[in-house]
């Protein structure tokens, strides 16, 4: 069967998946760079939190 002379829901159906495996591989090239930079991001802001944390508390000790 040539192309021309499929049907019109074959048609459809095919641009559909086309459509949907191009956005599929867009998003599994974007998407764990982007993950991973949030992570890093959040855990960093985390590290810094609990570094003011424990220095607050050891502030007085140390003044003692």
């Amino acid at each position: 069967m040539i192309p021309g002379s499929w049907s019109l829901k074959t048609r459809i159906a095919l641009q559909v998946a086309l459509v949907v495996a191009t956005l599929a591989v867009a998003l599994a090239a974007y998407l764990p760079a982007r993950l991973d930079a949030v992570s890093r991001g959040w855990a960093a802001s985390r590290v810094l939190g609990i570094g003011r944390v424990l220095a607050s508390a050891s502030e007085a000790p140390l003044d003692f």
